[in-house]
């Protein structure tokens, strides 16, 4: 009988010890998951003064940072020029009411029924 308590008293330690880590693994996941919640909010407001920044100085073009500025402003015209292009080889227009590509033979969107130019 000794054997079997000693054993269950094992087993029983064992599968405490075994619950104590769960514990601690479900404890530190909730701490890690809350971690990058903040870094991740951390990130966004960096991005989101970074963007308020850049559309108060886009115009300044005295401003420390005007070469990142330009830098963005021709990237974002080349964006504009790569779009274009996709749809002139797509056979697409962009709706001005809705933004829906629309086939250039149409008169009307499709999506919005908005009168294409």
């Amino acid at each position: 009988m000794d054997f079997f308590d000693k054993m269950g008293e094992a087993i029983s330690n064992a599968s405490l010890h075994v619950s104590n880590k769960a514990k601690d693994f479900a404890e530190t996941t909730k701490l890690y998951n809350q971690i990058h919640h903040y870094e991740d909010l951390i990130q966004k407001t960096y991005l989101a003064l970074g963007k308020a920044y850049f559309e108060e100085h886009k115009h300044n073009t005295e401003d420390v940072q005007e070469s990142k500025i330009r830098g963005i402003l021709e990237s974002e015209e080349r964006i504009r020029n790569l779009r274009d292009e996709i749809q002139r080889i797509k056979g697409v227009v962009t709706c001005q009411n809705c933004g829906g590509e629309v086939e250039k033979t149409n008169q009307y969107c499709p999506f919005c029924g908005n009168k294409l130019s």
